[in-house]
């Protein structure tokens, strides 16, 4: 699950990064900025980057709000709510096509804002709602009265109610009536151990089960092709409705996607998320010295590298027969000696992580049984 939501993330850092150097987001606040912008406030101001805290804070509300109760934005959402434990990894969830649509709705804030203070203020918001993911710290007094805390933020990914959508400030729900005390239930504080999950269900009601992150970003697609429901999301009629969190009972129980996987496959799959870590976070953090060219193709080659290997934990032959091809790739790229920056990979780091790709390859070709997953679902 933590793996899951590890790629997760990095494929949607990857996913901006990409729009980014297409100069989309930018281009559009900039346009915005320049041609309808109402009042020019000082980007150098503390009252500027005081506003645009609360402005962008407010318009995360709203978005986040809809992402629960429209469903063709929850296609999108959901797939954050989908992890059914709740840690720190749970925040590193993200949906490719939730991060498409967001700039719509902060596209207002334009008309008053430069577009330097918007990017600090949302970098800010994301950055807080981090630590709001753990069943580790329990309540903070009266610091829940403003603050999103982790307390807000469990019931919020309790998968019956829909509530708690504010990212730094929880006045939000509190004034327009989408706010739900995790002992809503009645019982009195106690302290659980991270690892029980106490009174909140975590994940969401159509179980995804695979591990493949291409599957898992359009699973939720699903209901609203069926029904072609694209209004009413499943918070549609929750998000403002009374409310409670009923402790969990013995007679309750979920289903649980599992993956059983031998101990050599579980050492693979460790090295292959290490190694196409290793891709990602060059491109992430030193893209600016990269062509556009290298960009676009280092980051497709991570993403398919992570598509082979959630394959993989599905138990699927196709995940291996992907990793061939990508280490194909590979040994083409080293033997026509090619820049390597055109799959992602640094040059000093070439011979590393070729004679991983063949060994893997190699031993997934051999005795596949050995490093493919299998898949079950549990209570």
């Amino acid at each position: 699950d933590a793996w899951s939501s590890l790629v997760a993330g990095t494929v949607m850092q990857l996913s901006q990064l990409v729009l980014k150097r297409l100069v989309l987001p930018m281009a559009v606040f900039g346009a915005f900025w320049d041609s309808l912008a109402v009042y020019r406030l000082d980007e150098g101001s503390w009252l500027t980057v005081f506003l645009i805290m609360v402005v962008v804070d407010l318009q995360y509300y709203w978005f986040h709000r809809w992402g629960h109760e429209i469903a063709i934005l929850w296609a999108g959402h959901g797939v954050h709510h989908s992890a059914e434990s709740y840690n720190l990894s749970t925040a590193l969830r993200q949906s490719w096509w939730q991060h498409l649509m967001q700039p719509l709705v902060y596209l207002p804030a334009a008309l008053f804002f430069p577009f330097r203070s918007f990017l600090l203020a949302g970098q800010l918001n994301l950055l807080y709602q981090f630590w709001v993911h753990t069943c580790t710290i329990r309540r903070l007094g009266l610091v829940e009265l403003v603050l999103v805390t982790p307390s807000h933020h469990r019931v919020h990914h309790d998968r019956r109610v829909h509530k708690n959508f504010g990212g730094i400030l929880i006045i939000w729900d509190r004034m327009f009536g989408t706010f739900l005390d995790e002992l809503s239930h009645g019982e009195a504080p106690r302290k659980v151990p991270a690892e029980v999950e106490e009174t909140c269900y975590f994940g969401v009601r159509q179980c995804l089960v695979t591990w493949t992150e291409a599957v898992t970003q359009v699973a939720l697609w699903e209901p609203v092709m069926k029904t072609g429901t694209v209004i009413k999301g499943p918070g549609f009629f929750t998000s403002t409705a009374p409310r409670t969190l009923p402790p969990s009972t013995p007679g309750v129980s979920r289903l649980r996607f599992q993956c059983q996987i031998s101990n050599l496959g579980a050492l693979c799959a460790v090295a292959e998320f290490v190694f196409t870590a290793s891709l990602a976070i060059p491109l992430l953090t030193k893209e600016f010295l990269l062509s556009t060219e290298h960009v676009l193709l280092g980051a497709g080659f991570v993403t398919l590298l992570f598509l082979a290997q959630g394959l993989v934990l599905d138990g699927s032959l196709g995940g291996i027969a992907l990793n061939t091809l990508l280490t194909a790739a590979t040994v083409a790229v080293w033997w026509l000696q090619l820049d390597p920056r055109v799959i992602g990979v640094a040059p000093a780091m070439l011979p590393y992580f070729l004679g991983w790709r063949v060994a893997f390859s190699v031993l997934s070709l051999v005795v596949p049984r050995m490093v493919l997953g299998r898949s079950t679902t549990q209570a």
